[in-house]
């Protein structure tokens, strides 16, 4: 069974991650934790919002805050 990705994020133009919001914003806080890198921009997959995420603190409280945050929530 295939499921459709909730979020899909981009560096410039090449895509970094797309699938589970929080596999999302695990990727992207990754991403931008290396010295160089692009813009990110991260989307709702379905409607095609731009999504902010707060990446602050450790793994465990983005975790905490996307468990009852919804996309719609942070368009």
């Amino acid at each position: 069974m295939t499921t459709t990705p909730t979020a899909i994020a981009f560096e410039g133009d090449k895509r970094i991650a797309a699938g589970a919001l929080i596999d999302v914003a695990m990727a992207v806080r990754k991403r931008v934790a290396k010295p160089t890198h692009e813009n990110v921009h991260v989307f709702d997959y379905s409607t095609g919002k731009t999504l902010h995420l707060d990446l602050s603190g450790s793994e465990k409280d983005i975790r905490a805050r996307l468990a009852v945050a919804s996309p719609a929530a942070m368009a």
